[in-house]
C-alpha cells in the first residue's frame, strides 16, 4: 500500500514537473533540444519593401545597436531556462545581424553611405505560458540625419503546456519575431525619413 502510494506521489510529481517547470531534467525528459535558435534569415515580405527603398537610390550604413537594459541579456522560459541567441551572441548582436542581412539582400546596405542608422533597445520580453506566450520588442530607430522614432512590436504564438517544448518554441519563433519586428520598423511611415540625406 505504501509502495503504491509513493508511486502514484512520484507519478503526480513527474506530471506537474513535466507541465509546469522548465529545469534541466524536463528538458531532457521530454526534448533534449530546448536550446537551439535558428538563425536569422531574411523574409519576402520584408524584401518587398525594402527594395522599394533601394529602387529610389537610397542606402544606409548599421551603425551601433545598444542594449540600454541588463533584463534584456537573459530573458527566461517560466522563469528558469535562459533563452539565448546561437554562437554565443547577445540579442543585440542577433538583432544587429538580422537588419543587416535584409538591408544586404536588398541591396538598401552600403558601408560607405553617409545615412547611418543606430539601434537603441530598450526591452526585449518574452513569455512562454500556454495561451499567453509572446515575444515583445521596444525599440528606437535613430538616423545620422538627425530624424529618430520609437516603436514596438509584439509577435504571439502558440505554446504547449509542456514546459520543455514551450521553452523550445521559444527559440524557434524568436527570428519570426525579429522577422514581424522588422517589418514594422521598416513600414512605419516615418522609416523613410531616416534614410533621406
Amino acid at each position: 500500500m505504501i509502495i503504491k502510494r509513493n508511486i502514484w506521489i512520484l507519478f503526480i510529481l513527474m506530471s506537474a514537473l513535466v507541465l509546469n517547470g522548465c529545469g534541466a531534467i524536463a528538458a531532457a525528459v521530454v526534448n533534449p533540444n530546448t536550446d537551439e535558435m535558428l538563425d536569422y534569415n531574411v523574409t519576402a515580405t520584408n524584401q518587398s519593401v525594402l527594395q522599394i527603398y533601394a529602387a529610389k537610390r537610397y542606402s544606409v550604413n548599421i551603425g551601433k545597436f545598444t542594449d540600454v537594459s541588463e533584463h534584456n541579456k537573459t530573458v527566461k522560459c517560466r522563469l528558469m531556462t535562459s533563452v539565448t541567441p546561437p554562437k554565443d551572441e547577445t540579442y543585440a548582436k542577433y538583432i544587429e545581424h538580422a537588419f543587416q542581412k535584409e538591408f544586404t539582400k536588398a541591396r538598401l546596405y552600403n558601408p560607405r553611405s553617409p545615412i547611418i542608422i543606430n539601434t537603441t533597445i530598450h526591452k526585449i520580453d518574452g513569455g512562454s505560458v500556454y495561451g499567453n506566450a509572446y515575444w515583445a520588442f521596444d525599440i528606437t530607430l535613430t538616423s545620422s540625419n538627425g530624424v529618430s522614432y520609437r516603436f514596438k512590436s509584439r509577435y504571439e504564438y502558440e505554446s504547449s503546456m509542456s514546459a520543455a517544448y514551450a521553452c523550445s518554441d521559444m527559440y524557434k519563433t524568436f527570428p519570426l519575431a525579429l522577422q514581424k519586428l522588422i517589418h514594422d520598423g521598416i513600414t512605419d511611415p516615418k522609416f523613410e525619413r531616416l534614410l533621406q540625406k
